[in-house]
């Protein structure tokens, strides 16, 4: 409708202005559009859209618009042809969910037509996320699954290198592994994999595959152990996950669930989180400072036994947990945690100093996370470059630094340890932290579990003399680590033996675990210490109130290593410091 305006002058001469409204309107012609673009596309490609407007409007303005945090902006721009029509160009993003729309201008540019809102699906590189494999045994039927990040659509392969054993078969379209090994596959096997996905991108793993014979004792098949205040895990060659002590539902290892596609396992105070080959974190226990990652936090006294998976992603390759967190890795190098960050401890400042309970996994600050470790109130991780950076509370000196030294304040945001050596793994203890370099040296910080008396000590002291070792793990107030030569040496607080040593209140020196050289992996827990030797054998030592030791006994501290499901056997002797 128009507004039309008569003249009306007034006796004063002054014109007054009279407005008469006319009902007639002006019929127009609009336009309708529509953008035409790819359901998914390869991340970080150039893709192509159409825009169509109707009817035609030839030589108008047209934009491909993306909506961005800010609102939408600009990212291609045209004109309509003869039909309408106009073919832009959309840039590569980065992996992830993007919204766009066509918009096209009135002559005048004061009026637009916009198109109905497209999603596209920027899909990332393809990534084999299945480092590793459960062994098989000869004899019984095999069946363990490859897995790649965000399980797009694709096809998988042998590649072209691998030569893989004639027994396994590989599911082209699922990336399931099958086969029955017979008595001449004992040994390990090398795997090369390939993933293709829809685009043509490929993707390789190399996984080692190890076969065992059906006549091997069961106790010889350990993989890897992990302790914690009030027990001890592990997972066997099959991929199976056991605990005992107060985790465990018999005195002895006893198998949690039924799943046999577990990798690894770490123990906090009163929770415990499992990493599995396809990349998902799955955590149980209590969960009253968020620790499980449950959004549902239950008290204390309350406990989960079934193992729930965290959040929903599958791109994991590291876990570990602390009192009342727990922090993981991700494929593209980012480290998160969730739980309790009173001290700090989550790496990020949200919430630091607070009892506020974080269920839901923060980003660390920094990217190339190689390596995470938890203590009881502060953390440590390796970067891609070989550095140590440590976080939480730093009381006891225990992030190798001197900002807030003998304080309780909190220290969310990673700091690097001094000196700055290149390292190969970090690991921490109550309050202390230790690490050892590529060279096989070993140094220790903060609380001062290798030499009494000390006082909070922020500068890394090394360990050992001359001695080079291969491995290094934390404990409660112990550190163990293995040698050149396959042998366990520990040191720290000993009250219950769980340096390996006879009984006394400290030894700080660090002394061999016994007289065997055939150990390969080493799991510590807050008051027991745990090793596996070269035949799949797990050994633990130290406090035994509650059966961590696995077996069945009297509470005894034991300052021999007794074999997990079997009991003391005289592996080793003891090693008197006095002596």
């Amino acid at each position: 409708a128009f507004r039309v305006v008569a003249p009306r002058w007034r006796a004063d001469g002054v014109r007054s202005p009279r407005v008469v409204t006319s009902s007639r309107g002006v019929r127009s012609v609009g336009q309708t559009g529509a953008l035409s673009a790819p359901a998914s596309t390869p991340a970080g490609r150039t893709f192509s859209t159409t825009l169509t407007f109707t009817p035609a409007r030839p030589g108008r303005p047209v934009r491909l618009q993306r909506l961005l945090e800010t609102g939408w902006r600009s990212v291609g721009a045209g004109v309509q042809s003869q039909s309408g029509t106009a073919t832009l160009d959309a840039p590569g993003i980065a992996a992830g969910r993007a919204r766009y729309r066509a918009v096209t201008y009135a002559a005048d540019g004061a009026r637009t037509v916009i198109s109905a809102v497209r999603s596209v699906v920027s899909v990332a590189t393809p990534m084999i996320i299945t480092r590793s494999l459960p062994g098989a045994t000869t004899g019984a039927a095999y069946t363990q699954g490859l897995h790649v990040v965000d399980r797009p659509a694709g096809s998988w392969a042998w590649a072209s290198s691998s030569t893989p054993p004639d027994w396994l078969t590989l599911d082209a379209a699922t990336g399931a592994l099958s086969g029955t090994p017979g008595p001449d596959d004992v040994g390990a096997a090398t795997l090369a994999v390939t993933f293709t996905d829809g685009f043509g991108r490929t993707a390789t793993r190399t996984i080692t595959l190890t076969t065992r014979a059906a006549d091997s004792d069961p106790h010889n098949d350990w993989t890897s152990l992990a302790g914690g205040m009030l027990g001890t895990c592990g997972v066997k060659h099959d991929g199976t996950l056991w605990c005992w002590g107060s985790f465990g539902a018999d005195p002895g290892p006893a198998q949690v669930g039924g799943d046999d596609d577990w990798t690894s396992i770490a123990i906090g105070m009163e929770h415990r989180c499992g990493l599995k080959t396809d990349g998902t974190v799955w955590c149980w226990g209590t969960n009253d400072h968020g620790q499980v990652g449950q959004t549902d936090l239950y008290s204390q006294n309350e406990w989960n036994r079934t193992p729930t998976r965290m959040g929903s992603r599958n791109d994991w390759t590291a876990v570990d947990a602390g009192a009342n967190s727990t922090c993981a890795l991700r494929l593209d190098g980012s480290a998160w945690c969730w739980g309790s960050n009173e001290h700090g401890m989550l790496g990020n400042p949200i919430g630091a100093g607070t009892m506020t309970a974080h269920p839901v996994p923060l980003r660390v600050d920094g990217s190339g996370w190689t390596a995470i470790d938890l203590g009881h109130q502060h953390a440590c991780g390796l970067r891609q470059d070989g550095s140590a950076w440590c976080w939480g509370s730093n009381q006891e000196g225990a992030l190798g630094n001197r900002e807030g030294l003998g304080t309780r304040d909190p220290h969310p945001t990673p700091t690097q340890v001094v000196p700055g050596d290149t390292w190969a793994e970090v690991v921490t203890t109550f309050g202390a932290s230790c690490a050892r370099s590529i060279a096989g040296q070993v140094w220790c910080w903060g609380e001062p579990i290798w030499a009494p008396g000390l006082g909070a000590h922020s500068d890394p002291v090394r360990i050992g003399g001359d001695t080079t070792f291969s491995d290094v793990a934390g404990g409660g107030s112990q550190a163990c680590a293995l040698d050149a030569s396959g042998a366990v040496w520990c040191w720290g607080i000993n009250d219950s033996g769980e340096t390996g040593t006879s009984p006394r209140e400290g030894f700080f020196d660090p002394a061999p675990v016994g007289s065997e050289t055939d150990w390969i992996g080493l799991g510590l827990g807050d008051f027991h210490s745990c090793g596996i030797r070269a035949g799949g054998t797990a050994w633990c030592w130290g406090n035994n109130n509650l059966d961590q030791l696995g077996f069945p006994d009297d509470d005894e501290d034991h300052y021999l290593p007794v074999q997990v499901g079997v009991g003391p056997v005289d592996p080793v002797d003891p090693v008197d410091p006095d002596q």
